[in-house]
């Protein structure tokens, strides 16, 4: 079973991720502080990290770019999510995400995007 790391500290969209993902038969492991986000990825050891990117604290841009600048760590795909369009281009601020979804998210968008990430091969609709 693939693993997803979810960072987000508003609760309703973490629970409401987390509740997609377990559905969609992936292990889930998710925070809402970003405390120490290496510790976190040494104890889950995630196949993908979901980062928004407005936290209190750091900021998931600069998570993201630790994340990728490691390399412990740049291998694991890393998917920003953001209500803010600004936020969605990742040549604007070089920060090296691997893919982005934009908030309200669609459960269907969420799903395609972590699967093509994941490598996991069960389809969206064998989720339903």
């Amino acid at each position: 079973m693939k693993k997803i790391l979810i960072l987000d500290d508003d609760l309703a969209v973490l629970e409401a991720m987390e509740e997609t993902l377990r559905y969609g038969e992936y292990e889930v492991v998710a925070i809402s502080t970003t405390g120490d986000i290496f510790s976190e990825i040494e104890k889950c050891d995630p196949d993908v990290i979901i980062l928004d990117y407005i936290l209190r604290g750091t900021n998931g841009g600069v998570l993201c770019r630790m994340i990728k600048e490691s390399p412990l760590t740049r291998h694991i795909p890393v998917i920003m999510t953001s209500a803010y369009p600004r936020d969605r281009e990742p040549g604007d601020h070089n920060f090296g995400f691997d893919d982005f979804i934009a908030k309200p998210f669609d459960i269907e968008d969420l799903l395609e995007v972590v699967k093509k990430h994941s490598g996991f091969k069960a389809s969206a609709e064998q989720t339903r």
